[in-house]
């Protein structure tokens, strides 16, 4: 009776894997909003960027094309900050930071990681997150920054990255010890917290992977659609609506820099590029002054991985950012004033004589 029952069950199993394996992709059709949500959304204006922003391409190792632009150098600039923005997020989203930045005497850049803003993304569904290792967008951002950045003109180079570019410009320096003078990462993407916990969904997306299904959404992930349509709602990334709503705000404006989740396969590697640089040893490889903003009780990654490894590298510092949810540059005026605080302080400690 009990080798029947497991029989059933394998079979059942079995089953499922192989609906999994053979379920097609949907055919890909961007989002539509309802007039009454297209009208709120057409009565915000978006920031301008900076009035001497220069959009940029500069092509990857592998032919990849990424967006990046900058303001008018100026050899006598405090320094230049380098934005690097997070996931699903491009640099439109923080205009309003690039003309602060600019105002106070800086050199502004930004960079749109491969896959998203308006850099090449590499699948027929633009929407979706794939990377074939966390270590090609090292690649891209040092090489950009060495061929494009440092040296022109001669002045300390700031990084400034939140969450997914935080993991990602930590990440670089780690691998290449890119000549920047110093970091500011806010809610470093180290390790997401993933439902219904991180190692049973490692398991599914691993399981999944192997089934052919690393170009597909992860479970219960999904093309871009606005959170709720009446714009009053905030979620673990900020409850900040009058900088949170521009995100969505964009992505109808400018349905080409969408951005929907996750694949598994961009899942599986930022796991496994999460237990890289927090390994022992690994902050070693960081050899400049990294400040680092967290924000208690961050609802979307852990804040002990980024803790630890900052207690291990004596370059390194952090503090807790209050009032403001994960996305802190999407937050309040108080918790805004906090980035920029911590990037004049690294722009004075990384000063040349």
């Amino acid at each position: 009776m009990i080798k029947k029952i497991l029989i059933t069950i394998f079979a059942i199993i079995g089953l499922g894997v192989i609906t999994i394996a053979l379920w097609p992709e949907k055919t890909y059709m961007p989002y539509k909003v309802s007039d009454a949500y297209q009208a709120r959304v057409d009565a915000i204006t978006m920031p301008d960027f900076p009035k001497s922003w220069q959009w940029q391409r500069y092509e990857a190792k592998d032919g990849t094309q990424l967006r990046w632009g900058r303001t008018a150098f100026n050899k006598n600039a405090k320094a230049t900050i380098v934005l690097i923005p997070g996931y699903t997020s491009t640099l439109e989203h923080f205009a309003e930071h690039l003309n602060h930045w600019d105002s106070q005497g800086y050199n502004v850049v930004g960079i749109d990681l491969r896959g998203q803003g308006g850099s090449d993304r590499p699948l027929a569904n633009p929407e979706k997150h794939w990377i074939d290792s966390f270590s090609t967008y090292a690649q891209d951002i040092d090489g950009l920054l060495t061929n494009e950045i440092i040296g022109k003109p001669d002045v300390p180079v700031i990084i400034v990255a939140s969450s997914l570019g935080a993991h990602v410009a930590y990440r670089t320096i780690g691998d290449y010890q890119t000549n920047v003078a110093g970091m500011v990462l806010n809610a470093p993407a180290f390790k997401p917290r993933l439902e219904p916990s991180n190692g049973v969904a490692k398991t599914v997306i691993g399981l999944l992977s192997v089934l052919g299904k690393g170009k597909a959404y992860g479970p219960e992930q999904s093309d871009w659609k606005p959170l709720s349509e009446d714009m009053n709602v905030g979620d673990a990334c900020s409850d900040y609506l009058p900088r949170y709503n521009l995100h969505d705000a964009l992505a109808v404006k400018n349905p080409e820099l969408r951005m929907g989740a996750a694949t598994n396969k961009w899942v599986s590697e930022m796991l496994k590029s999460g237990a890289l640089v927090t390994k022992p040893g690994y902050a070693d490889k960081i050899n400049i002054p990294v400040h680092m903003l967290l924000v208690p009780d961050d609802g979307i990654v852990f804040n002990e991985p980024p803790k630890r490894v900052c207690t291990k590298n004596s370059n390194c510092s952090f503090e807790y950012v209050t009032d403001t949810r994960h996305c802190i540059l999407y937050g309040p005026d108080a918790a805004v004033a906090k980035v920029y605080g911590a990037v004049d302080d690294m722009a004075v400690r990384t000063a040349r004589p």
